[in-house]
């Protein structure tokens, strides 16, 4: 069975979890199925799928630490929107609103977001929701100007929201998408403490509600590479199964 199709299952046998379908989006979108990180390009055509007025969109990579009760409901107020606590540049490049305008006057300097925790309504946030689809497909339309958007469809969200005006909404708090870093030992120290990886990330990440893998530290590769060195090294300095150890 190819390896997609176990997940999906896995999915499917969880309470309260529906699978959606990759969503019919604007004809000019399906070149971007071309390029790394395809599916990222589709979030706002997924949100737009979804059964629900409310969507809070969590990308792959998040570890959630904590309730999201109190993001649905403030959902209900405003769009939430997290900025980006990294220190790498992740502004659009300006010659990019040379081709999608902003409204006279828009400050765009030291103003940031992250896509990968993103909360609307569909129904108030329609033309934040129609920007940002807007964009991607111009961003398809357009390949060779697709680099001026800062991180795949990041830099198209970001427009859009300085598009409608929606950059009051961004929290400054990053707590609901805490940048995750290098966790060495991580497995190991959970099995010492006697607690779950979930417990030992809120260990280590205590004012985190979701802790975001960005870039190359990504969990699962950190856990595989941990995995990998137990296995060859084994617990404590002793020797592993891969080199004769039981």
């Amino acid at each position: 069975m190819p390896r997609w199709k176990s997940k999906r299952r896995w999915c499917l046998e969880q309470p309260g979890v529906t699978v959606q379908s990759v969503p019919t989006a604007y004809p000019a979108t399906t070149k971007l199925r071309q390029l790394h990180w395809w599916q990222s390009w589709l979030k706002p055509f997924q949100i737009y799928q979804s059964a629900f007025d409310r969507v809070l969109w969590i990308d792959a990579d998040c570890t959630v630490q904590d309730d999201v009760t109190a993001v649905l409901e403030s959902i209900g107020e405003q769009p939430f929107l997290v900025r980006d606590g990294t220190t790498i540049a992740t502004e659009n490049n300006p010659e990019l609103y040379r081709y999608l305008t902003l409204p006279p006057g828009t400050r765009t300097e030291g103003i940031n977001l992250n896509a990968g925790v993103v909360g609307l309504c569909k129904i108030r946030d329609r033309a934040l929701l129609n920007a940002w689809a807007y964009g991607v497909d111009w961003a398809a339309r357009n390949p060779d100007r697709q680099a001026l958007s800062a991180w795949v469809d990041q830099g198209i969200l970001l427009w859009a929201t300085h598009r409608t005006g929606r950059t009051s909404c961004i929290r400054q708090d990053l707590s609901w998408n805490w940048p995750g870093g290098s966790t060495p030992q991580l497995l190991q120290a959970a099995l010492g403490n006697g607690c779950s990886i979930l417990e030992e990330i809120g260990r280590r990440y205590p004012a985190a509600k979701i802790v975001h893998w960005l870039g190359i530290y990504k969990l699962s590769g950190q856990l595989d590479r941990e995995v990998e060195r137990l296995f060859l090294d084994g617990f404590d300095g002793q020797p592993g199964l891969g080199t004769g150890g039981s």
